[in-house]
């Protein structure tokens, strides 16, 4: 709980106990409840905790549009920079975007699915997800995608499986 400054309470259906308000009040960990309109409406401050911590609540609280927006532009421009840096990554190892938000790259062994894992976990950043699905050939094959509402009954494997290659689209291995 030493990562925590603050729980928000944000619906009308959770429960909490007082051992647990107990436990994050030890803890130094602050807890805020929200009304239907999800604004603020009361806090619980630890006795121990530094004062500072409900003077940057209260700050937080009062920040105007104008500062929000700014904070919120910063925020979106750091996930853009981020994303834009995991697709880079991506596209310099091979990944090709098969869908959107969805990228693949075919491996002729275990051993290179591995070394391929290592480098996209580099390139994750901090706060980032990213998840990784093994596939075989042949699962990958059983693949059935529509276009619209039609199969598209042309889908093919989009690497020579003898050498790893990737195939342009629309070519046969």
């Amino acid at each position: 709980m030493e990562d925590l400054g603050f729980v928000i309470i944000d619906n009308p259906q959770i429960v909490i106990t007082a051992p647990c308000l107990a436990k994050l009040s030890e803890a130094n960990v602050a807890v805020v409840i929200t009304n239907s309109l999800h604004m603020p409406i009361a806090s619980l401050m630890p006795y121990d905790a530094h004062s500072i911590s409900h003077e940057i609540f209260a700050a937080q609280n009062a920040a105007t549009e104008a500062v929000n927006g700014r904070l919120w532009r910063q925020i979106v421009r750091q996930k853009i920079i981020n994303q834009a840096m995991l697709l880079k990554g991506l596209k310099k190892d091979s990944f090709i975007m098969h869908q959107y938000s969805v990228y693949i790259r075919p491996c002729a062994s275990l051993e290179a699915t591995e070394v391929h894992i290592k480098r996209i976990k580099m390139l994750v950043p901090d706060e980032g997800l990213v998840s990784i699905v093994k596939i075989t050939d042949k699962q990958f094959s059983d693949t059935i995608q529509f276009v619209g509402k039609n199969e598209n009954p042309s889908q093919k494997a989009l690497c020579n499986s003898n050498s790893g290659d990737f195939l342009p689209p629309n070519t046969s291995a």
